[in-house]
């Protein structure tokens, strides 16, 4: 390959290593809205105790900061809270599917798992 070919095709690779991030991304994307709005998701937030009592308890203190808060100032306060509970829901879903590949890679070898926890025993009795 002359030297001009091997320039062009160094940007083409990385064109399309980005592009596949790109489909990558939009593919999880896809996936995460569907999680977020499936009925089995739906019916876990309006009916999970801990759910259900930190609504009430945002609701609650809303309703106070909506009746001595500027209008414009309780509507930007709001946005913000829901960004952040959105934020957290996307940021636990991954870490959930992370866990999930964690656990399927440690019982996938279990051999290697249960050498992994003799050699963390041996050495944390070495220190103990």
């Amino acid at each position: 390959m002359d030297k001009n070919m091997e320039i062009i095709s160094q940007p083409m690779a990385t064109i399309t290593q980005t592009n596949e991030w790109f489909r990558s991304v939009a593919i999880m994307d896809s996936l995460m809205d569907a999680i977020e709005r499936n009925d089995a998701w739906n019916q876990i937030q309006q009916t999970d105790p801990m759910i259900q009592q930190a609504g009430q308890a945002r609701y609650a203190a809303e309703k106070e900061a909506a009746a001595v808060l500027p209008r414009d100032l309780f509507k930007r306060l709001s946005e913000a809270a829901t960004s952040v509970e959105s934020a957290t829901v996307s940021a636990a879903i991954l870490y959930g599917m992370r866990v999930s590949t964690a656990i399927s890679a440690a019982t996938a070898n279990q051999a290697d798992f249960s050498q992994y926890i003799l050699g963390r025993t041996k050495e944390g009795a070495a220190h103990g």
